[in-house]
């Protein structure tokens, strides 16, 4: 657990397609990013002032009349949410108390903690406590009336030897693993017999600022200019070339087919939620007939979200790194699907909770008819509200993207439709990179 103590001193392309028309989409709020759509953001710039004031409220039990009330400045949108801060933010507000109960005041904190709880555990991993004003340390009662503050959140923490980032706050429906942030207001005051403690507690939301590099420089050019992206023959920068996989089945008439896959990712491989996922993909099969009936719709390829999390010692436990960004994982031989989530342990009670969160769209490029290759351009569209990429001692959240068989009606697959072709680990973070918004390629559709 972290715990800091601050005294205030001073208290008060892809290819062309001539089949598209219009102009394309771009993305050009900044984030972390709680738009609803992509392709007409509401979000609030991460740089804007604050604009909500919460007020919290302590009252005397007989009459009902407040005699402290805590008060906050946040980004949220209106005073009845949450309180929302990012990455940076300073903790603005003030303690304002009722002039009788100021002069028995002897101690005053204000305390952020951060904890992640699980359905059996709770872990605190910050404690970050700034006093308000100490009897101790002045000579003389509390004459103030309104206690103003203004405090830094930190931006990391220290465990067992490694330093973390604070993860965002979220709620997970399907582990009840969450991570929680609050704020505790803590005052001492003289009774007649002995010391008198109050408090205010309320819940309030965090979110990390985190960049992906930027992008090729002709993928910046072709987004500054509204034009397709390259695709990796032109620009060989901008993609990710995966291993080739090859699966095998048997066409209507009992024959043996075999047919080869190789996807691209956009590199680098980090991206910002609420934007998309460049793809692209190549399909090859000496049968020309399954080829022509090949329907992108067939084509899966999905987002995949792990959280993976210790229950039992949370703190304390060493975690196994997971493989680098660029790593191919095969995942065959791990979890069975269970509904929309898949479920993995490992060492005791280690425990990996996956589900899908996004599905790629495709598109056909130009074939010619005798060409035994087909190619296709696609796009993973990202919501908004994904928790991004993060790490909290033995509490983890990642991404990868996984391309499953094809299930196509000419053909049965031999081998496990659920298990995936191929996955690698992305990153999803919370702000775009310096310069061009990402743009989104994929054919509009009634729901956007």
């Amino acid at each position: 657990m972290n715990v800091s103590v601050l005294t205030l001193s001073n208290p008060p392309s892809y290819h062309s397609r001539s089949s598209f028309s219009g102009s394309r989409t771009s993305i050009q709020t900044d984030l972390p990013a709680y738009a609803p759509r992509l392709r007409r953001s509401r979000t609030a710039p991460v740089d804007s002032p604050p604009r909500a004031q919460h007020e919290y409220t302590l009252a005397v039990r007989s009459s009902g009349i407040p005699w402290a009330t805590l008060k906050l400045l946040s980004r949220a949108h209106a005073s009845k949410q949450v309180p929302m801060y990012a990455e940076g933010d300073k903790i603005k507000g003030a303690l304002v108390l009722d002039a009788k109960k100021a002069g028995s005041t002897r101690c005053v904190t204000l305390t952020l903690m951060g904890q992640i709880l699980t359905s059996s555990t709770q872990w605190l991993f910050l404690e970050h406590k700034v006093v308000l004003w100490d009897r101790s340390s002045s000579s003389h009662k509390l004459q103030a009336v309104e206690l103003p503050f203004s405090f830094s959140i930190p931006t990391e923490v220290d465990l067992n030897g490694s330093t973390y980032r604070l993860p965002q706050t979220s709620v997970d429906p399907v582990g009840k693993n969450d991570v929680q942030y609050s704020l505790f207001l803590h005052m001492k005051r003289s009774g007649l017999v002995t010391a008198v403690s109050s408090s205010i507690r309320t819940v309030v939301a965090y979110m990390p600022r985190s960049r992906p590099p930027p992008p090729s420089e002709l993928r910046s050019l072709a987004y500054n200019e509204s034009t397709s992206i390259p695709g990796p023959d032109v620009d060989p920068d901008g993609w990710r070339t995966l291993p080739p996989c090859t699966f095998y089945g048997k066409t209507g008439e009992n024959a043996q087919l075999k047919v080869k896959c190789t996807l691209w990712l956009a590199r680098p491989l980090s991206y910002t939620r609420g934007s998309v996922i460049p793809c692209m993909l190549s399909i090859s099969s000496s049968n020309h007939d399954v080829l022509s009936r090949l329907n992108p719709a067939l084509i899966s390829l999905r987002l995949r979200q792990t959280l993976t999390v210790y229950p039992s010692n949370i703190q304390n436990s060493v975690y196994q790194q997971r493989p680098a960004m660029d790593t191919v994982v095969d995942v065959r031989k791990e979890a069975v699907s269970m509904g929309s989530a898949r479920y993995h342990e490992t060492q005791g009670r280690w425990k990996d909770t996956a589900q899908d969160v996004g599905t790629a769209v495709w598109w056909p490029v130009h074939r010619e008819p005798d060409d035994d290759r087909m190619h296709f351009e696609g796009e993973v569209k990202l919501h908004p509200q994904l928790r991004p990429t993060s790490q909290m001692g033995n509490y983890r959240i990642r991404y990868s993207v996984v391309l499953m068989p094809i299930e196509h009606p000419k053909f049965t697959y031999k081998g496990d439709l659920r298990e995936p072709l191929l996955e690698v680990g992305v990153d999803i973070v919370t702000m775009y990179a310096p310069g061009p918004r990402p743009r989104a390629y994929a054919p509009m559709s009634e729901d956007t």
